[in-house]
């Protein structure tokens, strides 16, 4: 009955690490989303202003 009840606790406990691990891979994924969003936004307002002022750095095309 202990062996059973170890058995059962060591598997509670990898599914637990599962699942904590799952949630950390979310964290991330959208923490990635959003650095990704936030940069293609400054970038665009970047390309806006860099038109208007009609110079654009190397390996920038505004069009």
């Amino acid at each position: 009955a202990a062996e059973a009840a170890r058995i059962a606790a060591e598997e509670a406990a990898q599914a637990e690490a599962k699942i904590r691990e799952a949630e950390e891979n979310e964290r991330i994924a959208r923490l990635l989303a959003d650095e990704a969003e936030r940069k293609a936004k400054r970038d665009a307002r970047y390309a806006a202003r860099k038109q208007r002022t009609g110079r654009t750095p190397p390996g920038f095309s505004a069009r």
